[in-house]
């Protein structure tokens, strides 16, 4: 009587390991897009206090406090600024439908046609019925 515990030869899953993502900083532990949206809010928060302070303050706070989160904000592990590139990008794929891979059969092969590209799609697969032997005849040839 079989156990459940037999497996077939090649069925196991091994699991596998990935190297770590990178956390090499450029300046003081952060990446570049890190100090880019930094830089952009420290601009903003400079501009308004040697513009007056005061309100200015206020109406910049949305520019700088954007950048404060998404330079030190983490989803997954990374910081929001890192995800952006990926974000953007599956934006762009989805506006224009490339997200599901469909290929178009506008019609079927004819029999003993292969689906080659360039000069070799000229091949044609012959087979044997009494033998079960393949055979492949190039026409442009003509042995």
């Amino acid at each position: 009587m079989p156990t459940t515990d037999q497996k077939t030869p090649g069925s196991e899953l091994t699991p596998m390991k990935f190297s770590r993502l990178t956390r090499r900083g450029v300046l003081l532990g952060l990446s570049v897009a890190q100090l880019i949206t930094l830089g952009i809010g420290g601009l903003a928060l400079l501009a308004a206090f040697y513009g007056g302070a005061g309100m200015l303050l206020v109406y910049t706070a949305p520019v700088w406090l954007l950048a404060v989160v998404l330079t030190w904000v983490p989803i997954a592990g990374r910081p929001m600024v890192e995800w952006l590139p990926v974000a953007l990008w599956w934006l762009w794929r989805s506006t224009g439908g490339q997200l599901l891979y469909r290929r178009r059969i506008v019609k079927p092969r004819p029999a003993g046609s292969l689906a080659l590209p360039g000069d070799m799609a000229r091949l044609r697969e012959h087979l044997d019925p009494e033998t079960g032997a393949c055979m492949i005849h190039d026409p442009a040839r003509q042995p």
